[in-house]
């Protein structure tokens, strides 16, 4: 379900040319509870929005849980907005959680996904570690049995192709700081 057209990539391959957005309330949501609490998955995607930018996420989540015991969650990201504390959010319920970080280094990252950043010139560095940071502290706070569902992707093009057996490290590194 797409519920927000609110996003905080401005990613060049992306077809979303909305400035600032809006997000679906609960109280919308709610008028769906009759199917709601019948499906096995809640899908949210970030097709033209940052799903996890959500400001009732939380609540949310706890009336999907409450109305539907087993449903299990799916999640397309940016990984922007994952935190430890956001983990306790999605435990045990997990079907598969897709974070698109799209990149292997923090200039290729930004370049791609946040160049409003580099023009406010953001040490691209600094915020790429940031991001695998809360990526890994996100994955690592996961019950055992979640942290295979967790995938990073990326979108490979003409700019980046070189970068893909180095992206490749990247999931190692996160995968592996999770493990200890």
């Amino acid at each position: 379900m797409d519920w927000t057209d609110c996003c905080n990539a401005k990613c060049f391959f992306c077809p979303r040319n909305i400035e600032g957005g809006d997000f679906l309330p609960l109280a919308k949501l709610t008028k769906l509870e009759k199917v709601l609490s019948n499906v096995k998955y809640f899908s949210m995607s970030s097709s033209i929005g940052e799903p996890l930018l959500h400001p009732e996420l939380r609540q949310i989540l706890e009336w999907l849980y409450r109305i539907n015991p087993t449903v299990s969650i799916r999640v397309t990201t940016d990984g922007t907005a994952l935190t430890a504390e956001k983990a306790a959010w999605f435990a045990g319920d997990l079907d598969w959680l897709s974070i698109s970080l799209n990149a292997s280094n923090g200039e290729a990252h930004m370049r791609d996904m946040f160049p409003h950043l580099a023009e406010r010139a953001v040490d691209a560095g600094k915020r790429w570690e940031l991001h695998l940071r809360h990526i890994t502290e996100f994955i690592a706070a996961l019950p055992a049995e979640d942290r295979p569902r967790v995938r990073l992707n990326m979108i490979a093009h003409r700019h980046n192709i070189e970068d893909i057996v180095d992206f490749v490290y990247v999931v190692e590194r996160v995968a592996v700081r999770t493990r200890q």
